[in-house]
Parts: structure tokens; C-alpha cells; sequence
């Protein structure tokens, strides 16, 4: 459990604090988790194209 605390407080600086945001009114970005799910969509589209052609 160690790894995964230091590797959270390691990237400490980049996680936006949605809750501070949202208690000030301030918009919440969620561009980034939004760009990291259409990653794995595209992996798994291509994949499944790749197995489908194959």
C-alpha cells in the first residue's frame, strides 16, 4: 500500500480538487477524464476491427 501512497501524494500537484472548486462556483473541467476515456474507446474500436478483419 505504500507504492500507492506515495505515487498519489507524488502526483498531488496535478489532481485538480473538484470539491474546492465547486464550493466556490467555479467550473469543474472534466476535459481530461473525457479525453482519457475516448483514448480507450478508440483502442478498443481499433481492436475490434483489427479481430474482426483478421
Amino acid at each position: 500500500m505504500e507504492h500507492g501512497k506515495s505515487t498519489s501524494s507524488g502526483n498531488a500537484r496535478y489532481l485538480v480538487n473538484c470539491g474546492w472548486r465547486y464550493r466556490r462556483g467555479m467550473p469543474i473541467n472534466i476535459s481530461i477524464a473525457e479525453s482519457a476515456v475516448d483514448e480507450v474507446v478508440r483502442a478498443l474500436r481499433e481492436k475490434m476491427a483489427d479481430a474482426l478483419y483478421q
